[in-house]
């Protein structure tokens, strides 16, 4: 049994998944497999990732018809045989020795999960995400304490920058949510483990210049499907936090998912201050807009909350058109 499964969706993805499967296979004193789940592509994918295949006996690869990201990796779990689970984006690399650091941390301290930083990869720019300290948090309650530092610190969302503990893996990734998926994953995982290590290493390097990934587009939404996923921090927040906690957070993850919905709203042809209207007018948004502690988030953001206090949607609507 290997030691680390490494599980990558492929889906449109023939301009990157050698790329992608070099940086996994290269990997430095790691006993791992390699799980290519090639997801009904189009182009010439299936075919690379059967060549990939044929040339190292790490590798393993499960064709299927075409059922989104999070079904792909769902038949990676069941398919997986390590001991621990990463999850790799096809578009995207990972440096030679970030698995290594993530199984060195977690045996090390006897976790359960490894939460590492990341890095973005924009036109030659990369700008790096990641924890304030390494630390070893020792239960829930104290992880609770840090979710807000760990999800603002863009942290907490994404699969990618994770090492999982195969056996206590029960969750799988939503198939039938319009967003959310993988925050609804990851919730549901927290909820298993009790010792998280946190890294500062940047070593998941994350392509923002192919934005087309089916892993990375990004939708507006309704003011409902955006609170859907926002509530799912809450059985989380509920049962290791208190209440005073709880609330902050939560309408400090609403505010916060509002303006990037706004921001996505911003990019479309649609009637702006109409859809501006339409998320403040709903009771637990317009709150949120209200009670939100934002002081900590950037001065653009802080802006958009004093407009909206004031009714002033035109104006946020104005300005967003404008930074668009």
């Amino acid at each position: 049994m290997p030691q680390l499964t490494v599980i990558v969706p492929v889906y449109r993805a023939e301009q990157y998944i050698q790329r992608c499967a070099q940086s996994i296979l290269g990997q430095q004193a790691v006993d791992l497999e390699l799980l290519l789940v090639e997801d009904g592509s189009p182009d010439r994918s299936g075919v690379l990732c059967d060549q990939i295949a044929a040339q190292d006996r790490r590798v393993r690869v499960i064709h299927r018809e075409n059922s989104g990201a999070s079904a792909a990796r769902n038949v990676g779990i069941e398919a997986a045989s390590g001991t621990y689970i990463q999850f790799v984006d096809a578009d995207d690399t990972i440096t030679s020795d970030y698995s290594a650091a993530m199984l060195e941390a977690v045996e090390q301290n006897g976790a359960d999960l490894a939460i590492a930083g990341y890095t973005i990869v924009q036109g030659g720019v990369r700008s790096c995400f990641q924890a304030a300290a390494e630390m070893v948090i020792s239960n829930r309650a104290e992880l609770c304490r840090q979710f807000d530092q760990l999800y603002f610190g863009m942290l907490v969302n994404s699969p990618c920058n994770k090492l999982y503990r195969r056996e206590l893996l029960c969750a799988r990734f939503p198939e039938d949510v319009p967003m959310g998926e993988d925050l609804l994953f990851n919730m549901a995982y927290l909820q298993k483990v009790e010792r998280v290590v946190l890294l500062r290493h940047g070593g998941y390097l994350y392509d923002k210049d192919n934005e087309d990934s089916a892993t990375k587009n990004f939708t507006h939404n309704t003011p409902e499907r955006m609170l859907q996923y926002c509530r799912s921090v809450l059985p989380f927040l509920e049962q290791n936090g208190d209440g005073e906690q709880e609330k902050r957070i939560f309408d400090r993850i609403i505010f916060h998912s509002l303006c990037n919905n706004l921001n996505v709203a911003a990019r479309g042809s649609g009637d702006l201050k109409k859809q501006i209207k339409e998320y403040v007018e709903h009771p637990e948004v317009r709150e949120a807009i209200q009670e939100a502690d934002i002081g900590d988030f950037p001065r653009s953001k802080r802006l958009v909350q004093t407009l909206l206090r004031l009714g002033w949607t035109g104006v946020v609507a104005a300005g967003l058109r404008w930074k668009g």
